[in-house]
């Protein structure tokens, strides 16, 4: 590296994420709705916290085998699609805490280079609710004395820099 510029990596994040359960576009199903969009693509960072508060009302049903139990998978539709529910990393509430009430949450420490790419969200009580989850390694980048962003170490300008939020806009 060049004298007078470090090379940094940035801090992992704790994102959280309201997740909600509304109807689909044309009123024909119910889907996740995350942070106010319906059935996003969400972007995970490895090494990155993910908390998704699961107490908004439109989750519970007193009769959990109806409830919209929130889960992880690495197969698209999860145990719909004959997959198996994602544990690594993952902490959920207690038992006795059902989804949709105070306290319910699922979070996931994305793991470092062992991450799977895509990983996906479902319901555990009904099929096409869900949607896809992309990981991504963290990015470390040169910093100068002034603080500038050194992409390759010199000066110059570059074309085609994606800036991607947790939820990849």
């Amino acid at each position: 590296i060049l004298e007078g510029t470090e090379v940094v990596t940035p801090d992992a994040r704790f994102i959280t994420h309201t997740v909600k359960v509304i109807r689909n576009a044309t009123d024909t199903a119910n889907i996740y709705q995350i942070d106010g969009v319906a059935q996003p693509t969400l972007i995970f960072t490895e090494g990155d916290t993910h908390y998704f508060d699961l107490s908004h009302s439109s989750l519970y049903n007193a009769d959990q085998t109806k409830a919209h139990i929130f889960r992880l998978s690495t197969t698209s539709g999860g145990t719909h699609g004959s997959g198996s529910e994602y544990t690594t990393g993952v902490t959920k509430s207690a038992s006795y805490i059902l989804t949709g009430q105070t306290g319910a949450y699922l979070q996931i420490v994305v793991a470092s280079g062992i991450a799977p790419d895509p990983l996906f969200y479902y319901c555990t009580n009904h099929s096409g609710m869900g949607g896809r989850i992309e990981t991504r390694e963290v990015v470390t980048f040169v910093r100068d004395r002034e603080s500038n962003l050194r992409l390759n170490g010199t000066d110059g300008t570059i074309f085609g820099i994606q800036l991607e939020d947790s939820l990849g806009f």
